[in-house]
């Protein structure tokens, strides 16, 4: 609806567009003086009338719905099917569409699935896990030295002690970085934030 060009349009701000708040509006404003004359604009009945049109819709869709419940459960209780030739007489179209809806929506649950979808590889992250592992390779020939193996199994060591130090040189700040989020997530907790929780990431992720 239009504007009513009145002065109190900061009380009832875009509910005029509607229609309920001008409704609103001339009803609240009506003097109870049993007078039948009442003076209202043209754009003030229309938004009545648009109020009342808007209200009894409301009441016949709670209506039809009350019905539509009331026969599913009779006929729930009495066993029979849905699809039965007086559906659309006895409600009319709106329950017919609901029930349409109904059977799709069971007929695509009951639907297999496409052979084309392809389905997730539950065991990829496990794979992922192990690809920077780095294993003895099956195909040298017997005859390799004695020499190499060692050296082999050298640097093995030697990497080995290299993770072990590194992990030695970055506890400190694993440390200050674990008792930092626990300040963190009790004050979060202390003033009422609780959503907030560790960063499992940044405290147990291992770059070797």
């Amino acid at each position: 609806m239009d504007c009513v060009h009145c002065d109190r349009c900061r009380l009832w701000g875009k509910l005029q567009t509607t229609g309920y708040g001008t409704a609103l509006k001339v009803l609240f404003e009506l003097q109870d003086d049993n007078k039948n004359n009442v003076e209202l604009s043209n754009i003030e009945l229309i938004a009545l009338v648009n109020t009342f049109d808007r209200l009894s819709k409301s009441v016949e869709c709670v209506i039809n719905f009350k019905n539509m419940y009331d026969v599913a459960i009779i006929r729930e209780e009495n066993g029979e099917s849905k699809t039965s030739s007086d559906e659309t007489t006895s409600l009319g179209l709106g329950r017919n569409t609901a029930l349409n809806y109904e059977s799709e929506s069971h007929n695509k649950i009951n639907e297999k699935p496409n052979s084309k979808v392809k389905i997730p590889d539950l065991f990829q992250k496990e794979k992922e896990i192990y690809e920077d592992v780095i294993f003895p390779s099956l195909d040298k020939s017997e005859s390799e030295s004695l020499g190499a193996i060692f050296m082999e199994e050298l640097h093995n060591v030697i990497d080995a002690l290299k993770w072990l130090l590194r992990s030695y040189v970055i506890f400190p700040k694993v440390i200050y970085n674990w008792c930092l989020i626990r300040i963190v997530y009790y004050w979060n907790t202390f003033v009422g934030r609780v959503d907030e929780d560790f960063d499992f990431n940044r405290l147990y992720t291992i770059n070797i």
